[in-house]
Parts: structure tokens; C-alpha cells; sequence
């Protein structure tokens, strides 16, 4: 079944150019920056790219994990469609890639307008990020469980 964003893209109510646009990027490009604001949602239409966060491991030095990898179809930049705030991970290209950029403002009131689709739109965004957030989630318990080993503190712990 076709993902309901690509429905969305297609519908003349949400045209190309207003509501969203196509856009290519090199490989090593920083498509969102952690920290800052944004109010665009992105959709992986061809390429791959990381989500990155910044871990501070002293006051001289941080460290900046992979926390996921997005492929086509999916999508990124989606907690602010609905609240303005400072973006909690930083997105890199790590191939050439073209994405869909999708302005937040008129996805949401074309949401309003289209309760149904709105509802199965949310609906997959819920569980693409379910999905990202348990490979995220894995992955920190796999640094942990290094971190431990490596400074012996995993013999000082009981099952």
C-alpha cells in the first residue's frame, strides 16, 4: 500500500512549490542542526543520512553517536510539525540524497482539512517513529553496556 505521504504530495490541494519542494543534497551535508528551531518536516526520497546527538562527556569534550539511519520513505524533522522547538538531533547526508521538504505550517492545516487522511498520516508518522526510537534506544543500550565493560564497572553489577 502506497505510504499516505506520497498520497498527500500528490493531492492538488497541497501543491508543489507552496507546500512542499524537492531538494538535493550532497553527500557530508548537514541537513538539520541540533539545537535549532525548525518548521519543516523532511521525507527521504532517494540516498541515506544519520540522526546524530550531541553527548557531553567532560567539559572539554563531546561525542556525537549515530542514533539512527533513514532510507526512502522515510521521514524526519516531524517534532515540530506541531510546536515550534529546538531540533533534538542533528541530520547528515551520508550519500547524495533528494528530499522532500514539507512545510509544517501547511501540512497541519491540510491535516484540518482532510481529518481521515489526517488520522492515517499520524497514524504512520506514530509508528515510523516508534520504530526509529527503538533502534535509538538500542543502540544507547549498547554504549552503555560498552561504557561498563570498558571501565570493569560491569563486574560491580548484579543481574
Amino acid at each position: 500500500m502506497e505510504p499516505i505521504i506520497t498520497q498527500i504530495l500528490s493531492d492538488p490541494k497541497f501543491p508543489e512549490g507552496e507546500a512542499w519542494t524537492l531538494i538535493k543534497h550532497k553527500a557530508n551535508e548537514k541537513i538539520i542542526r541540533e539545537g535549532e528551531y525548525g518548521r519543516k518536516l523532511y521525507l527521504v526520497k532517494s540516498g541515506s543520512l544519520r540522526i546524530s546527538a550531541k553527548v557531553k562527556i567532560d567539559e572539554n569534550r563531546n561525542f556525537q553517536p549515530g542514533l539512527a539511519d533513514l532510507q526512502p520513505g522515510d521521514l524526519f524533522g516531524e517534532m515540530s510539525l506541531y510546536t515550534p522547538q529546538p531540533r533534538s538531533a542533528s541530520v547528515i547526508t551520508l550519500t547524495s540524497c533528494t528530499l522532500v521538504e514539507i512545510d509544517c505550517g501547511r501540512l497541519r492545516h491540510y491535516l484540518d482539512e482532510n481529518p481521515e487522511v489526517g488520522y492515517m498520516f499520524l497514524r504512520e508518522l506514530f509508528q515510523s517513529v516508534v520504530k526509529r526510537f527503538n533502534v535509538a534506544n538500542s543502540r544507547v543500550e549498547h554504549l552503555l553496556a560498552w561504557g561498563l565493560k570498558v571501565h570493569n564497572i560491569d563486574r560491580e553489577l548484579s543481574d
